[in-house]
């Protein structure tokens, strides 16, 4: 991207106030958050948390284009009611949304990396650990919004169950990662499965794939 691009390409506005809005003065002012193309910020009764020694500019980009293979014209969503806890760099691709329900807790590991047109619904608690990294169209939600009673029993089930992503972990295209989701560190998500279960048992440098996931190859190492 040119000089020129670049320039054009930031939301200026957006960045002022998502900064000055969402942020400490001590740390507003070194702009650590770079907002891109189109924005909106839906909601601000939740905080950004910016837990790292290393506060500098430009460190978090939301609605980044990364590359031209997405339209720019396509919205970025920020609605935060809870926390959004960042631990060092973030990028939140063009056309995403994420939506922090009041209580909730969404933390991003350092060097995350949401795809383009990513969707993330937090109401409980989803740690994305460092190094994570999707492609596009994904979504990842730890509630299912309604919950389910079983008749004979009245036992009503959770309908909120945390979502635990590890460290260097791969999410191909189009992915969904439901409520009660554990994957341990280093994990390969292949395009168009869907992760329900808590996979903590399992070692790292698993391929996941299916709907539901499931283990299909052990000792794979993703590389950029």
């Amino acid at each position: 991207m040119s000089l020129m691009q670049n320039i054009f390409a930031h939301n200026w506005w957006a960045t002022l106030l998502i900064n000055f809005k969402l942020l400490p003065i001590r740390q507003a002012v070194k702009f650590p958050i770079v907002v891109y193309h189109r924005f909106r910020l839906t909601n601000t009764k939740g905080r950004i948390i910016l837990q790292t020694p290393n506060v500098h500019r430009g460190m978090i980009r939301l609605g980044s284009q990364g590359s031209e293979m997405f339209p720019i014209s396509n919205e970025t969503i920020l609605y935060l009611q809870g926390d959004m806890v960042c631990h060092g760099t973030l990028v939140v691709g063009v056309g995403s949304c994420i939506r922090v329900g009041e209580g909730a807790t969404l933390d991003l590991g350092d060097g995350a990396i949401l795809g383009a047109q990513n969707m993330i619904f937090c109401e409980k608690r989803v740690t994305l650990c460092d190094e994570f990294l999707s492609a596009w169209q994904c979504q990842i939600m730890d509630t299912d919004r309604h919950g389910l009673t079983d008749l004979q029993t009245g036992v009503k089930e959770p309908f909120k169950k945390e979502v635990y992503v590890g460290k260097h972990t791969w999410i191909g295209n189009s992915v969904v990662i439901n409520k009660g989701t554990y994957l341990p560190d280093n994990s390969i998500i292949a395009s168009g499965s869907m992760c329900n279960k808590d996979f903590s048992d399992e070692e790292s440098y698993c391929l996941f794939a299916g709907r539901p996931a499931k283990v299909v190859r052990r000792n794979k190492k993703w590389e950029v």
